[in-house]
């Protein structure tokens, strides 16, 4: 191995005290003699050791740094000698600096001070003793990607991480051990664990063993694993809860942070149950002004505004209204009175038959139940039969039913003739009368002081109607999905 003393200006070439000193140090190269403000010669990318340096030393090649790996006199002070260096090393060692610590290991190293291995050992690299960290950050990182090349010239600008780089530059204090393989504890994200001492300084890494930590979710407690100073998901088991629908009891079942859906049994559009009774035309209520009652309308005073204590309309005419006739005829619409009413009949040997209401689900999107007719004529052909006519007229429907106050929801009904709705008790719409298709509703927010209902109580709902005329009869019903239902 050779190495290239530079011309000192004194017409001598070089120290020879500098000469041995350099040759017992092992510096092949001229670096050290060389001040740090000149440009000095770079190894290829492809070179692997410091001999071929030399060759291209001896043959007088000299390949130029690129742009970034140029650096002025500006940029770092020229001139040290070896000693001076070794000192600022010593010295920001101690001092826990870390900037003039790594700038000092790299330019050290690049002018021949301190073998490259040793320099990269110190600067804590994990690419073997061929590589080094160079530059501020983001360059800066602990693999060490460049190589000697890139370390020759890098390390003369590094003198800039001692004023300019600050707290950019990420690098790492080493702090010096021994003996190897003595252990110290620490602590990361995971928990404790041990760092262990190799080459003269404590490693970089805190080793803990893999743990489960305690932790929650929506779903309730569980644990997440904990490797590597690196926290996971948190995993629960699959949790279920008991849970319940109108209709009964049954559980929801959590996974992936969220509840699932009840399977309690749902409940399905409600279905009515109501008793129609069969009239001849005879009782003066019915077709009381043959042939047409339309000109006369609603007729509001018929009823009272409380059902009697038989659940039954009671009769408020005084002692009539224009459409009724009294009370004895009254009180025969919704109660079995033979022959009027007479529930002999040979088909079924009962006046007075069930009759089913089954409300759907709207097709709007309303999410409400309706019950829809606009040609509400259940007993045709039966019971009293069609009397001679195209249907069987005349004839009263009685429904009981349950409702549940949930808050900001508003009944609607239309009839063709007579329809009083009762809601716990009370009456909540009025459409008496013989009467075209006529609308009615009720706010139950609205209504909820005269009819003495509180939100999540439920009550019972009353409705009466009464086609008493020939023509037309209509029964509509829509009431939100949340206050009535049917269970299966």
């Amino acid at each position: 191995m050779s190495y290239e003393k530079p011309d000192d200006g004194d017409g001598q070439e070089g120290d020879d005290q500098r000469d041995e000193e350099a040759n017992r140090n092992g510096i092949t190269t001229n670096d050290a003699y060389r001040p740090l403000g000149q440009e000095l010669p770079v190894m290829k990318e492809d070179r692997q050791d410091r001999s071929e340096l030399n060759d291209d030393i001896e043959r007088g090649v000299t390949l130029s740094p690129t742009p970034e790996e140029s650096i002025g006199e500006d940029q770092v002070s020229g001139g040290r000698d070896r000693e001076k260096l070794r000192q600022s090393f010593n010295d920001a060692q101690d001092e826990g600096d870390p900037q003039r610590h790594e700038a000092t290991l790299l330019r050290e190293e690049a002018r021949g001070v301190m073998p490259l291995a040793d320099a990269a050992a110190a600067l804590g690299c994990t690419g073997g003793p061929e590589s080094a960290v160079v530059g501020c950050a983001p360059m800066l990182g602990r693999q060490c990607p460049f190589g000697l090349r890139a370390l020759a010239l890098a390390a003369m600008a590094l003198g800039a991480l001692e004023s300019d780089c600050g707290d950019r530059t990420g690098l790492q204090v080493l702090e010096a051990c021994g003996p190897s393989g003595i252990t110290r504890t620490c602590s990361n994200a995971c928990g404790a664990g041990k760092e262990v001492c190799g080459n003269g300084y404590w490693g970089q890494s805190c080793i803990v063993p893999t743990t489960f930590l305690s932790c929650s979710t929506v779903c309730g407690a569980g644990k997440e694993r904990c490797a590597d100073g690196t926290v996971g998901e948190c995993s629960v088991p699959v949790a279920k809860r008991p849970c319940s629908s109108v209709c009964g009891t049954g559980t929801e079942t959590c996974v992936n942070d969220a509840w699932g859906t009840c399977d309690a049994p749902p409940p399905g559009p409600p279905t009515l149950q109501g008793v129609i009774r069969d009239f001849h035309p005879s009782q003066p209520d019915f077709a009381p002004c043959a042939p047409n009652c339309y000109g006369v309308g609603l007729d509001l005073q018929i009823v009272e505004p409380v059902l009697g204590a038989d659940n039954k309309p009671v009769y408020a005419g005084n002692p009539t209204t224009p459409t009724t006739h009294g009370k004895t005829y009254f009180d025969e619409w919704y109660n079995d009175t033979p022959p009027v009413n007479d529930w002999f009949m040979a088909d079924s040997g009962a006046a007075s038959r069930a009759q089913t209401l089954v409300l759907t689900a709207a097709t709007d999107g309303s999410a409400t139940y309706v019950y829809d007719n606009q040609n509400f004529f259940p007993i045709d052909g039966k019971l009293f039969d069609n009397q001679g006519t195209n249907h069987n007229y005349w004839f009263t429907l009685e429904v009981h039913s349950q409702i549940r106050y949930v808050g900001g929801e508003t009944y609607n009904f239309s009839s063709d003739d007579d329809l009083w709705v009762f809601i716990n008790r009370r009456l909540a719409v009025n459409l008496g009368g013989v009467h075209a298709d006529a609308p009615g509703s009720v706010s139950l927010d609205e209504a909820a002081a005269m009819l003495g209902i509180a939100r999540g109580q439920s009550y019972p709902l009353d409705l009466f109607y009464a086609d008493r005329e020939p023509i037309g009869a209509v029964l509509t019903i829509a009431i939100p999905t949340t206050d009535i239902w049917s269970c299966p």
